[in-house]
């Protein structure tokens, strides 16, 4: 089954937020500055394990990403505790709270 990620329209190669969601619970977040690339790595690397994407969500170009990561990460340790990756960036997590969380966090770059 393909995730449910929806793919920017136009140019790509800009810094962008991404939440995806793995079919073991677990929620990604992280920022790329080319998103299709960086999709196609997460869905084809996980099959491996038996782990794939089941859902996802990626912000408009987003010149404050590397700022807005950070926020995002430390938003999913304090809301669902430490992650459960070597990376940093892989938490036991809600989709749906971190996602509209990352959100917040671009819209308030689009408002200044």
């Amino acid at each position: 089954m393909q995730p449910s990620i929806a793919f920017p329209k136009g140019r790509v190669a800009e810094p962008r937020l991404y939440v995806v969601e793995f079919n073991n619970g677990n929620v990604k977040v992280g920022r790329s500055q080319d998103i299709r690339r960086r999709a196609r790595e997460l869905v084809w690397d996980p099959f491996r394990t038996g782990i794939h994407l089941t859902n996802g969500w990626c912000s408009d170009p987003d010149p404050d990403s590397l700022a807005n990561e950070m926020r995002l990460i430390l938003f999913c340790r304090e809301q669902f505790g430490e992650p459960v990756s070597k990376t940093h960036e892989t938490f036991a997590a809600d989709f749906d709270a971190v996602a509209a969380y990352a959100r917040t966090l671009t819209l308030a770059a689009d408002a200044a």
